[in-house]
């Protein structure tokens, strides 16, 4: 009777604990898909399987077996996809956000900036520098590189001052040329 007693009292205890279940504790269908849920949830927040089966009071065992199943793996493959279209599309509108800073720094009150933004751009739209370095054996020269209208102006100059509507619109010509040189006009 000693023995049995001992028995029942670890039983109670895995009971507390939460690691062992009774038959009149059985979990229904909509118990399990949620835990499931949530084992998905924590798989892609990148937790083992232990730390998963941890958090919904489980076996890892169970939890190993649950991601065998097609209908968790789906849902773990679709949250994957989710997560990444979502960081696609964030990436997008930062995307935009940048270059309408980017943009916005064209009617900087210091010339600096302005002509940095400038350079931003011109370079972000294939157009090339103004100035590089080319290494040819030991020693280096400068390359310049101007884009001037026909008095001979340079025309990066002139955009740093430019309104920025004038820029749009120098920016839509620059597109145009590219295009027509690619044969897409």
């Amino acid at each position: 009777m000693g023995r049995r007693s001992i028995k029942s009292e670890v039983t109670n205890q895995k009971i507390k604990r939460g690691t062992f279940t009774r038959l009149d504790e059985a979990k229904t269908p909509t118990e399990i898909a949620h835990k499931q849920q949530m084992a998905v949830i924590l798989k892609i927040a990148t937790f083992t399987p232990t730390q998963i089966a941890e958090a919904l009071g489980e076996r890892k065992s169970t939890i190993r077996a649950w991601f065998k199943e097609p209908k968790v793996q789906k849902q773990y493959e679709n949250g994957i996809k989710a997560i990444s279209t979502a960081a696609k599309q964030l990436l997008e509108t930062l995307t935009i956000e940048a270059v309408k800073e980017l943009g916005s720094s064209l009617t900087s009150a210091d010339p600096r900036h302005r002509q940095w933004a400038v350079e931003q751009i011109l370079d972000r739209g294939g157009i090339p520098k103004s100035r590089r370095e080319e290494s040819t054996g030991d020693s280096k020269k400068v390359v310049e590189h101007r884009v001037t209208d026909k008095e001979g102006n340079d025309l990066r100059d002139k955009l740093i001052g430019a309104s920025p509507e004038v820029y749009d619109e120098a920016s839509k010509g620059i597109q145009k040329i590219e295009d027509m040189l690619r044969g897409n006009a």
